[in-house]
């Protein structure tokens, strides 16, 4: 029996937290149930040798797979009809509302110009895509407006790797509680509005700390910083505090 070949066509590498748990991450899993699975990464930058290359590849590949995977790709409209055109059955995945704007580009004249010219685009190929990925319900309703075929498949992370590489002592009683969040820094804005609660619960619970791996932010909590120690994962670890 043929396996069956998957093309995924990522948004980034796997230095992008979505295209790691949603693609990469998930290669040997889906090689152990005989899917054989193929990554293109989109180029971001617009280097000419590079995206004759990328596109060279996918040309080439997309024909034949069975299925195509495009990760939060939203590209023009030519090569969005090309993708289309090629695609024995084309699934389209999204697991960020990026119909919405982000609040940190509100005053952004230039990122709404690109929002605008993005949405409809978007929008083609949430339509003519065989079916459509969501990481969670919210997205399936606004994907719904477009395609039927929805499949909610929420982002996941192996906690066996985690607790592999974890230097947390479970038996030490004196050692603090941790919740921790790693991401990208203008998602930390989505904590402004339970900072007030965060602090307090922290507060209220003691033993406990909240830690964020990100690149440096201006969240207003009270913070202490130390330099990353987790290798690939450029940035500050930050250690947020409640207030005495």
């Amino acid at each position: 029996m043929q396996p069956i070949k998957v093309l995924f066509i990522s948004r980034s590498d796997q230095g992008l937290a979505s295209s790691r748990v949603r693609i990469f991450d998930l290669l040997p899993y889906l090689k152990q149930d005989g899917i054989e699975g193929r990554v293109l990464v989109n180029p971001r930058k617009k280097n000419v040798f590079k995206l004759l290359s990328f596109l060279s590849k996918f040309l080439w590949n997309a024909p034949r797979h069975d299925i195509v995977v495009l990760q939060k790709v939203i590209p023009n409209t030519l090569f969005a009809r090309l993708v289309r055109l090629l695609s024995k059955n084309l699934v389209y995945d999204i697991d960020d509302a990026m119909y919405e704007l982000h609040p940190s580009m509100k005053n952004d004249s230039w990122a709404k110009q690109r929002h605008a010219k993005g949405l409809p685009r978007l929008q083609y190929l949430l339509q003519n895509a065989d079916a459509v990925f969501c990481g969670n319900d919210y997205l399936a309703l606004y994907a719904s407006r477009f395609n039927p075929q929805i499949e909610i498949i929420p982002s996941c992370i192996d906690i066996e790797e985690y607790k592999r590489h974890s230097r947390v002592n479970p038996s030490d009683t004196n050692s603090p509680i941790v919740f921790g969040w790693i991401g990208h820094a203008q998602n930390l804005v989505d904590f402004e509005p339970i900072k007030d609660i965060l602090r307090e619960t922290l507060c209220a619970l003691q033993g406990r700390v909240f830690c964020a791996l990100s690149l440096p932010s201006r969240l207003n909590l009270r913070e202490s910083r130390r330099s990353s120690s987790l290798g690939a994962l450029k940035g500050s670890t930050r250690q947020w505090l409640p207030s005495m």
